[in-house]
């Protein structure tokens, strides 16, 4: 368990090391509204996003 507690602490260490910051970009949502991505982070929102697809 130790191991395994080690190993994600040091993956999240690593990724504030690597981290980028995300472009500005909007997007619509099934009702047409605009969302815009740096208007939740200034409201001091946490974001995921999560880009998938399948082909």
């Amino acid at each position: 368990m130790h191991r395994i507690l080690s190993a994600v602490v040091v993956c999240c260490l690593a990724s504030l090391l690597f981290a980028q910051d995300a472009a500005d970009f909007t997007v619509k949502d099934i009702d047409g509204k605009e969302h815009h991505l740096y208007s939740y982070l200034e409201a001091g929102k946490w974001v995921l996003i999560d880009f998938w697809a399948t082909w």
